[in-house]
């Protein structure tokens, strides 16, 4: 049986609920209904700190996770590129609704004063009954087929198909860099198991060293590819732009 522990640095007054860790160890969602939520429960964010193993001050995620209403739960699949978020927003009470999405691979901040464009930025807008999995199964499929996302509508089904050779180069480093980050992702969820399945000992402080280590790795890893992936596009972009 698993032990639960109190997170001092995210327990306060109001209710901190749902929570959901994400596959890097370090990254954490929750729902609250304190002071900063736009009205009852939001979704707020938190990064583990491993230099003093305390999480850093959580932080709203804003619109359009976030809402007036009670926004419980989010959860997000890196592997299979897929996120769900739990509300009850336009639901008749005691009911909720869950949202399928593709999450973005940046974070985008709008600013403007428009309020129209923020109200239908913030919006959720849903598909029609015969067709609200086509969208997220269009994407997994792009994926499936390993088709090499250069830009919104613009995709590369080989290596050849590069123009820039700089941007090629980079493509190579990122994929062999993503294939270490998903065989450590999943060594991670294997000594997980494998940590809350022993009680003490020293098998387990072995497995606790090895697990920060991937942590570390993964810390460092995750955001390097992400910066080879954004340095190919742009190096491709440029080189298209000069054709």
């Amino acid at each position: 049986q698993v032990e639960t522990q109190k997170i001092k640095d995210l327990s306060s007054p109001y209710n901190e609920n749902y929570p959901f860790l994400t596959l890097d160890g370090v990254t954490l969602y929750f729902s609250s209904n304190n002071s900063n939520s736009m009205g009852g429960y939001d979704i707020f964010v938190t990064q583990l700190n491993h230099s003093d193993n305390q999480y850093i001050k959580p932080e709203n995620i804003g619109m359009p996770f976030n809402s007036p209403f009670n926004d419980y739960v989010l959860a997000i699949d890196e592997v299979e590129k897929l996120g769900w978020l739990v509300s009850d927003r336009y639901q008749k009470e005691g009911n909720v609704v869950v949202y399928r999405f593709v999450p973005n691979d940046e974070k985008i901040i709008v600013k403007t004063e428009d309020l129209d464009s923020l109200r239908r930025r913030a919006k959720i807008s849903t598909f029609n009954k015969t067709a609200y999995k086509s969208p997220v199964i269009k994407k997994i499929n792009i994926e499936d087929k390993s088709l090499i996302l250069i830009k919104d509508n613009l995709y590369y089904e080989k290596v050849s198909d590069f123009k820039s050779k700089e941007a090629q180069k980079y493509y190579y480093q990122s994929k062999s860099i993503e294939k270490s980050i998903l065989e450590a992702k999943k060594s991670l969820r294997i000594l997980r198991k494998k940590y809350y399945n022993l009680k003490t000992g020293k098998e387990k402080e072995k497995i606790s060293e090895k697990i920060i280590m991937l942590e570390k790795y993964l810390l460092e890893q995750v955001p390097l590819q992400k910066n080879l992936e954004k340095e190919m596009r742009n190096l491709e972009i440029k080189k298209l732009k000069h054709l």
